[in-house]
This record gives structure tokens, sequence and C-alpha cells, in this order.
């Protein structure tokens, strides 16, 4: 893993409320699911509530994701082709809305990247805010089991009930297709049930942490 934790972190302890400048009209901690292959963006929506034009600051305060992923950063003017250590925003006038997004292109390489970065506005540096992107990359695997063969999801599509075969003290994770966490259990036995009974007919995304590392694969519900 290419992992990165910067001297910003120090600057965490300042402040642990939210900026008063902006607002982050999806939340600042967003995860997403990537394909194997090809670029794909990953944005963190920012609106101006200042009543006023703003200038943002933002630096990096950690990165971790495989060495062989091409992982770029995008401010609302400039692009880069990597993940830049500091930069500032193009001004932003009230009301504005403006975006930082993270494209990553794995390369044919599964696995999960932790991105981490704090934003603040020029003109009150000492209120501090994080933004954090979870971005994770498909095995590749059929739609029954991942991308191990100790590991197996069935039946796959599902309607009441997901059988998880996995080691005991998994953790397996069930998220919705925009990454919000629906249900998250530490397996107990070598198989156990999944309740999906309440869950809407769709495409969700199921996670298998162990020792091994995240896995994941698609789940699709009926």
């Amino acid at each position: 893993m290419n992992k990165i934790v910067s001297l910003l972190a120090l600057m965490m302890i300042v402040s642990l409320g939210y900026g008063q400048s902006v607002e982050y009209t999806d939340g600042k901690v967003l995860s997403w699911y990537a394909p194997n292959t090809g670029s794909y963006d990953c944005k963190i929506k920012i609106k101006n509530i200042k009543g006023q034009e703003v200038i943002l600051k933002y630096a990096k305060v950690s990165s971790d994701f495989p060495s062989g992923w091409d992982v770029t950063l995008c401010d609302n003017f400039n692009c880069f082709t990597q993940l830049v250590d500091t930069g500032s925003f193009y001004p932003m006038k009230d009301m504005e809305y403006g975006e930082m997004k993270v494209t990553i292109d794995a390369k044919g390489v599964a696995d999960t990247a932790y991105i981490k970065y704090a934003i603040w506005d020029k003109e009150n540096p000492s209120l501090i805010d994080t933004i954090d992107y979870t971005i994770y990359v498909n095995f590749g695997a059929n739609a029954n089991t991942l991308a191990n063969s100790d590991i197996a999801i069935y039946p796959n599509p599902a309607k009441d009930v997901v059988n998880i075969s996995a080691s005991e003290g998994s953790i397996a994770s069930l998220y919705s297709s925009n990454g919000q966490l629906l249900i998250s259990e530490t397996l107990a036995n070598k198989v156990e049930q999944l309740d999906v009974s309440g869950m809407k007919a769709g495409l969700y995304v199921l996670t298998l942490l162990d020792s091994k590392g995240i896995r994941s694969s698609q789940l699709i519900i009926e």
C-alpha cells in the first residue's frame, strides 16, 4: 500500500467543529465503489454559505492506497496528476458550489483507498473541517462469490436472507449503491445468515473484513 500520513494531522487538534463558511451537501465522510479499470470520480460537494466570497485552503492529512493505482485530485479550478499536499480553491461567490474530486484508476488491482483532506476558510484558519474518501474496488468476482475460495455469499439474487461463508470474527457490512452503511455484523460462526428482508429491491455491496483485508462483492436483492 502507498501510505502517507502528513504532519497536518497535528492541526486536527485545533478544531473539532464544522466550518461555518461552507457546508457539505452530501456529507464530509463518503464511500464509493469503483470499477477495476478505467477512471472513476469521487466528489465531495461544497457550498459557500458565508454570505460573501470565500477562498478555501486545503491540505492532505493522510492517504493510503495501492501503489498500482493512479490517484489524482481536482479542486474547483485546478487538476493535478497526484494527490497534492496543499492547495487553494478559486474564490467562490456566495451560495456557489464547488467540489474536491479524487479520481482513481485501479488498473485491475482490487483494494481499498482511504484519503483525508483538511479544508478551511483562508480568513479563518483556526476552524478546520476534514473530508474523508473511502474508495472500494471490487475483486471482480462473479455474482455469488468474493475473490477468494474461502468466502462465499448465497443466494444472489437474494430475497429475505443471505448466507455468508467466511472465517469466524469477520465483519460483514452491507452498503447501498451510494455508499450508505446499512448493516454491519461480526460473524460468530463460519456460516451466518444476514437478514435483508427489510431492504428495498436493488443493487447493494457486501464487504467482508478479516485478517486478509477488505473484500467486496455486489449483491442483488429482489
